[in-house]
């Protein structure tokens, strides 16, 4: 595991899914296109799943090695 590892409630793209999926239930909810928010849903599952099993930090934008 990686010796500076965070929690994962801790993590900005997992807030971000977080936040992504509150959204999207308030659209399933409240809008005349629900499928739109399903796969708003969707997507912020996909994130967490991700974001769960990335193990390797990036290095920058562009890696220039």
């Amino acid at each position: 595991m990686l010796q500076n590892a965070k929690a994962l409630v801790t993590s900005k793209t997992f807030l971000l899914a977080v936040a992504q999926a509150v959204l999207a239930v308030i659209v399933i909810f409240s809008s005349a296109f629900p499928d739109a928010g399903w796969l708003l849903l969707a997507k912020s599952v996909v994130d967490v799943i991700l974001r769960v099993y990335t193990s390797q930090p990036i290095s920058g934008i562009v890696n220039t090695n």
